[in-house]
């Protein structure tokens, strides 16, 4: 059994401003630190096989808090980055409304519609984010076969996470947004076996109950 736990990382700045972030990026908040913190401490016991994150800088100030003092190496995969928001990033949400109003609509509202020169429509992240997933799945194929479990980390971002379980859940695309919410630091877990991939939990916080 492969348990793959995909993790939003922590509160950044641009979070707070409001900015759209993409491929673009901006460092964690004290919060968002304490955030990654206390997670790492929540899955302490659970012993990964792996890790792979977003090479985004907020992505892997998260995942490396969440791995300290443990003898895991890190690896980046393109495939796990945020959406492309082309001209958007860096931008507000109150800027975007003005700018773009019926394409930013149509991000939120219509996503299997939207579209925005020079990003990527929900489609092309979708292909991506599985190719980094089926990469996983392959690299831990014997271990699979072997009825082992395996534990990995995937440090990640918000519409890479609904995208793709929207997907795992049969879902139509214009549902990416809609509950759960993927909190900062959540926690979103699949099981692969020879059979299947199983949605087990999406975008749970039981380490920010407190924050909460």
């Amino acid at each position: 059994m492969l348990k793959i736990y995909f993790i939003r990382h922590g509160e950044t700045k641009w979070n707070i401003e409001r900015r759209m972030q993409g491929w673009k990026d901006s460092p964690l908040t004290e919060r968002g630190i304490s955030q990654a913190q206390a997670l790492g401490e929540y899955l302490y016991d659970i012993e990964f096989d792996g890790a792979f994150c977003s090479p985004s800088e907020r992505t892997r100030e998260t995942a490396e808090l969440i791995l300290k003092n443990r003898d895991v190496p890190l690896t980046f995969v393109d495939e796990f980055r945020e959406i492309n928001l082309g001209q958007w990033e860096g931008q507000t949400v109150p800027e975007l409304e003005k700018l773009y109003g019926i394409a930013f609509k149509a991000f939120w509202e219509s996503p299997n519609t939207y579209m925005n020169e020079g990003g990527e429509s929900f489609s092309e992240l979708l292909q991506r984010v599985l190719k980094g997933l089926n990469k996983i799945i392959f690299m831990y194929e014997k271990e699979r076969k072997e009825d082992k479990e395996v534990n990995i980390l995937v440090v990640t971002h918000t519409a890479s996470i609904k995208t793709l379980f929207t997907y795992l859940n049969n879902l139509p695309m214009d549902d990416v947004w809609k509950p759960p919410f993927i909190h900062q630091t959540s926690i979103s877990l699949i099981e692969v076996s020879e059979k299947e991939i199983k949605v087990v939990t999406q975008g749970i916080t039981p380490h920010l109950l407190e924050e909460d």
